[in-house]
């Protein structure tokens, strides 16, 4: 409701301006035509322009989420205040009170308007429908029937009276009271849009004046009428009525010389006025993380390159050239296709710094047999050359499709009962002939290696060599009984880094859950249930708490055990996520 009420504020903002330059620059003009086209814009533009965001970036520094401290039970947490009355849910009954009384006030005046046309008889001449009726009622229009008392006037008033009505019949005039109607339904709470509608009308009789004026024989008997009819006060709201209480001023209009061309620029002073209020009051400004450059040291253990038959140019153009990054110079010369395009003969030597060199060769009328170019260790320890076929865990391991792998020894920190544990780790990575690349790792203890490829388009997963599916992978990882397996993803997102971590050990579990442009991260109980979400001190759905973007918050507070239910009671059972948001 909140975004409603400022919403509302917006639109009311941007009627003023137009009412202000209509008030100060254009009312005095006899731009009748113009002015109605103004008025009308100037309600559309209200409630169209507060939806036109204007973005303005910025570039800040990352920002971190604080780490979420885990309250044992009968540790001191903070309490919520008490908060005062909240004046948006108030504004919003008043103004939803006021919208329903105005709505139901408009229904029942086109009600009353409809029994009246029903209940008399109609005389059609042309497109225009006469309604007469013996009701002390001014003479109105409404769309195209006219409606007047013909005993109240002499012939000639009543020709004044209907080239007048006809005037709103003809330029359709019934759709502006409508639509000025509406407009102080929607906006009752700002007073000066009953003020905008009263000026559309007023604009109204003077464009219907004008055009009545034209077809009138005496302008001495039209001016009379005007002033016959302004002592009767009835009439309907909603409709187009021959009396105004501005006779004076429609008379003042009559006798007007026109307004110079030249003043019609004044139209275009309303658009640095809605440009201003855009930039002030409709730009939101995006924060962008400053890119960081990270540098990484690889160790490189072993790299081991598959040519086979289907070995492309790409690729070769890629090896060659990661091969020069590794002080390496490898190249291929002598390459012959059959047909197929099937590799039947081909040329390879290699070079390092250090000068060592060796050549491989095969030539036939038949597809070439597979062979690898492997380097494995550094320095002194380093060996290098060809080999036929490929060893048998790259086989096993890797499959058919791999044309490039590479094993990086990386040391990695992990916490073990309070206590730092430092182990080896070693990361292979493979590259297909689409150019898809899958990792895995092997080290200390109990963990598998786990292989996701790529093989013509369809995803594949192997555990130690053997290919499992999805569930069965899931399933892995929540059978205490199995051994444990550890997943781990990193992938650059719209919102910045994005991670997934499960980790099935007996602990409780923090998962990130990925989402588009953000993330998040949930606390698992024992039993599986959600905990309690409080943000800002009111309590959120899961589904809501998994949309709140981390760029938001400022502290997180997790609450669990006794501490948690004799805060929040038994809803608080599995536990408590405390989010405090950023208040600007």
């Amino acid at each position: 409701m909140e975004f409603i009420l400022i919403y509302l504020a917006k639109a009311s903002g941007i009627l003023v301006l137009f009412l202000g330059v209509y008030l100060i620059f254009l009312k005095r003009e006899t731009f009748f035509e113009a002015n109605r086209h103004f008025l009308l814009g100037g309600i559309v533009i209200s409630f169209l322009l507060p939806f036109v965001e204007i973005k303005k970036y910025i570039t800040v520094e990352p920002v971190s989420i604080p780490n979420a401290e885990i309250i044992q039970s009968g540790s001191a947490v903070a309490t919520i205040g008490e908060q005062g009355p909240d004046w948006i849910l108030l504004l919003s009954g008043v103004y939803i009170a006021g919208l329903l009384f105005l709505g139901l006030k408009f229904l029942f005046q086109l009600y009353s308007l409809h029994r009246l046309l029903r209940n008399h008889v109609i005389n059609r001449m042309g497109d225009v429908r006469y309604v007469e009726t013996d009701q002390d009622l001014a003479p109105f229009s409404f769309f195209n029937y006219i409606v007047y008392n013909p005993s109240q006037f002499s012939e000639s008033e009543l020709e004044a009276i209907r080239q007048h009505e006809k005037a709103h019949c003809a330029q359709a005039h019934s759709v502006d009271m409508l639509l000025a109607h509406l407009l102080t339904i929607l906006l009752w709470i700002n007073p000066l849009s009953w003020l905008y509608k009263q000026h559309i009308q007023q604009n109204l009789e003077f464009l219907a004046d004008s055009s009545a004026i034209r077809q009138t024989k005496s302008v001495r008997n039209y001016q009379y009428a005007l002033l016959k009819v302004s002592s009767n006060i009835h009439h309907t709201p909603i409709t187009n009525p021959f009396y105004s209480s501005l006779i004076k001023k429609r008379i003042v209009m009559l006798h007007k010389s026109k307004s110079n061309r030249l003043n019609a620029l004044k139209y275009a002073l309303i658009l640095p006025l809605l440009a201003g209020f855009l930039f002030t009051f409709n730009t939101r400004v995006v924060a962008q993380e400053k890119e960081k450059e990270v540098t990484m040291e690889m160790n490189i253990s072993k790299i081991e390159i598959r040519i086979d038959k289907d070995y492309s140019n790409e690729q070769i153009d890629s090896d060659t050239k990661f091969m020069k990054e590794q002080g390496i110079d490898l190249k291929f010369k002598g390459i012959k296709r059959n047909s197929a395009g099937e590799i039947t003969a081909i040329s390879a030597s290699y070079k390092d710094e250090n000068g060592i060199s060796g050549n491989y060769s095969q030539n036939s009328d038949t597809p070439i047999k597979p062979f690898t170019f492997r380097v494995t260790g550094d320095g002194e320890d380093r060996s290098i050359g060809f080999f036929s076929g490929a060893s048998h865990h790259t086989a096993h391991s890797m499959g058919k499709n791999y044309t490039k792998m590479i094993v990086v020894d990386t040391d990695d920190e992990e916490m073990h009962e309070g206590k730092h544990k430092v182990h080896k780790k070693m990361k292979v990575l493979s590259e297909d002939h689409k150019g898809g690349f899958a990792w895995t790792s092997s080290g200390e203890g109990d963990e598998k290696e786990v292989l996701v490829e790529i093989k013509d388009g369809k995803k594949t997963i192997t555990i130690n060599g053997e290919e499992v599916s999805e569930a069965e992978l899931e399933a892995m990882g929540e059978d205490s009984d199995k051994k444990r397996i550890q997943i781990k993803k990193i992938k650059k997102g719209e919102g910045g880094n994005v991670f997934i971590l499960k980790d099935s050990d007996d602990e409780e579990d923090i998962e990130i859950i990925e989402k588009e442009g953000a993330s998040f991260f949930f606390l698992d109980s024992d039993k599986g249930e959600d905990p309690l979400f409080i943000v800002d001190g009111k309590e959120m759905s899961r589904k809501e708490f998994e949309g709140l973007s981390p760029s938001k918050i400022e502290t997180v507070e997790v609450i669990k055990g006794d501490a948690a239910t004799k805060e929040y009671g038994d809803r608080a059972k599995d536990g408590v996520i405390k989010i405090s948001t950023k208040k600007n």
